[in-house]
């Protein structure tokens, strides 16, 4: 089990959120015996920047684990999507947000402007997805074990 921090972008700027730098916690379990080199599997996973490391004990991290072990596959765990919990300036709240919270208010947000697509929510949280994927199959080249060029996809929500 490996676990990584890394940066997936800049959402938006300083002027639009307190929190526009996305930094995740992705786990990654590869198995001995790999049957299954050409694929991986990923969960994603919501969670808090201020959770901690994670622990190989933690639910979903032990499951993508044995689920790795069992398939003969990568497994990895993709934290902090959405990366959260952060305010935005123009809320006249000042609430700080996170999960269903923060789509809601991204969507609200376009729909009053939908010429700003680039607030929705789910495009970062996509962009994080992807980001992961790249990082994986560059460390798994540097480990020495197979690059993974399929990926199945899962996760709550």
């Amino acid at each position: 089990l490996y676990i990584l921090n890394f940066t997936s972008q800049k959402w938006l700027d300083e002027t639009v959120t307190d929190h526009p730098i996305w930094w995740h916690y992705l786990c990654i379990s590869v198995p001995h015996k790999l049957t299954r080199p050409n694929s991986a599997f990923m969960i994603i996973d919501g969670g808090h920047n201020t959770d901690g490391i994670p622990k190989p004990q933690d639910n979903l991290l032990a499951l993508t684990s044995m689920f790795a072990v069992s398939t003969g596959s990568i497994g990895i765990h993709l934290q902090d999507v959405p990366n959260q919990a952060f305010r935005f300036w123009a809320d006249p709240s000042n609430r700080t947000r996170s999960e269903d919270g923060l789509i809601a208010w991204t969507w609200k947000v376009f729909l009053q402007n939908p010429n700003n697509p680039y607030i929705l929510l789910r495009m970062p949280m996509t962009k994080a997805s992807v980001r992961a994927m790249d990082v994986v199959q560059e460390f798994a080249g540097k480990l020495g074990v197979a690059v993974p060029k399929t990926f199945v996809i899962g996760g709550a929500s």
